[in-house]
């Protein structure tokens, strides 16, 4: 992660204390200059002076330092948001990697073989994605919409519809012969998902970098 609460922490105990010090020394000012009018080395005014001063600086200080806390609190809210966003475009493009890789091997076995009497799909023994891409789908639907976060929803309906078709192309190819048209129709359509998926992880990398360089 790119964000470290840990900062917020230091960054305001580095305040307090501070304020603290400051406090300190300008209570031991006031008490010096007293010290030095009760003694002569200072006109007699000087005392009700610093007592003015340091009565003022106590006021400023005693409402800058909840604004300032407050402040701060703002900011850990707002940076645990952002962490959590970001988890959640992490989390969402780890799953559009994966459906990725499925449909790169899918467009790869989906070169259709056309005889005269129809079209089919070259079966590979021993590969295992027909069943892979129906473990996707599965788990993508039990996946609820909002689980990851609001924003990630229209991510994860896409991956769901697309994953669906995997399933569903995943049944087809085990038939052994199909009409030529609809195994164009399918070749298609699993090419356009292919780019459809590249546009998404494009754009979850756009979110992340408006992400990271914005102010809450």
């Amino acid at each position: 992660m790119r964000f470290f609460p840990e900062r917020v922490t230091q960054y305001s105990v580095w305040a307090l204390w501070t304020l603290l010090v400051f406090g300190s020394v300008l209570w031991l000012l006031v008490g010096s200059v007293a010290y030095w009018v009760r003694n002569g080395w200072l006109p007699a005014d000087s005392a009700g002076w610093a007592q003015a001063i340091g009565a003022f600086v106590a006021i400023v200080v005693a409402i800058a330092l909840p604004y300032f806390q407050s402040r701060q609190q703002q900011f850990q809210r707002n940076e645990s948001e952002k962490r959590n966003r970001l988890e959640g475009i992490n989390a969402t493009y780890a799953l559009m990697i994966h459906m990725q890789g499925l449909y790169d091997r899918l467009g790869k076995y989906s070169n259709p073989i056309f005889t005269t009497n129809g079209a089919y799909f070259l079966k590979r023994e021993g590969d295992s994605l027909l069943h892979e891409l129906t473990q996707a789908a599965a788990m993508l639907r039990e996946i609820p919409v909002v689980a990851i976060s609001n924003q990630m929803v229209y991510f994860i309906i896409g991956l769901r519809e697309i994953a669906n078709y995997a399933e569903f192309v995943s049944d087809v190819m085990e038939k052994p012969s199909l009409e030529s048209l609809q195994v164009i129709k399918i070749r298609n359509k699993i090419l356009a998902n292919i780019d459809l998926i590249k546009v998404w992880l494009a754009d979850l990398d756009d979110l992340e970098e408006e992400l990271i360089s914005s102010r809450l």
